[in-house]
């Protein structure tokens, strides 16, 4: 939902920075997990944790250990 984004900053190898203004780290998470593997979360420290861990999760629900 664009009506999050704060700010949008084109980088020179032609990739984007969005700032996003988020109701909570859930909301944040959830959405950072939608661009599925071309986004990657640079802060807060504390979302960068949350995708990682989601990630990790549906990760195993896929390829679950024998």
């Amino acid at each position: 939902n664009r009506s999050y984004w704060k700010a949008i900053e084109e980088q020179p190898d032609g990739s984007v920075v969005v700032t996003l203004l988020t109701p909570d780290l859930v909301w944040a998470a959830s959405t950072a997990l939608a661009y599925g593997p071309v986004v990657t979360v640079l802060e807060p420290p504390e979302l960068r944790q949350l995708v990682s861990e989601w990630a990790q999760a549906i990760a195993r629900l896929y390829n679950p250990a024998d």
